[in-house]
């Protein structure tokens, strides 16, 4: 997102709970796309919170397991990259290693190679997977608190 796009993102700002920024950032960058472009037509840091929003929101209704089993999984390695963007490096250490277990070339950036990575998984599998999921949602700062801080920190 260029400079003058990302005075658009300003408003989110006027909110002290680093979710509601987060959610206000996102619906701002989801406010100015054409619908049938989903993240394709943003770049930089509008495209990183794009993908931030997905891993957060997705994670958080339902664990990595629901991230790397929809769409949102296929920018998982630009996710880990905005994370370690904003700050927000225990979380990244976290998305890290959940990708780790998919093997020595992590998880498949299409959705239905993903599928069959995990079809054999039982539940030992997963289990890890999810405890990295509340270790990245649990981190500090958290994914909300570390947008907040970088949205500031490219704004003031």
């Amino acid at each position: 997102m260029e400079h003058t796009n990302l005075e658009r993102l300003r408003p989110a700002l006027g909110h002290d709970d680093p979710v509601a920024v987060f959610m206000a950032a996102f619906e701002i960058v989801q406010s100015h796309m054409d619908a049938t472009q989903k993240d394709l037509g943003l770049s930089g840091f509008g495209r990183d919170l794009w993908w931030l929003w997905d891993l957060w929101s997705q994670t958080t209704n339902g664990g990595l397991l629901q991230y790397f089993g929809n769409d949102a999984g296929d920018h998982v390695r630009g996710a880990l990259a905005a994370l370690r963007t904003i700050g927000a490096g225990d979380a990244a250490e976290a998305l890290a290693a959940a990708m780790s277990r998919f093997g020595p070339t992590g998880p498949a950036p299409d959705r239905s190679d993903r599928a069959a990575q995990t079809d054999a998984w039982g539940e030992e599998e997963w289990e890890p997977v999810e405890e990295l999921a509340e270790a990245m949602l649990d981190a500090a700062p958290s994914i909300p608190e570390a947008v907040q801080a970088e949205l500031r920190r490219r704004l003031e």
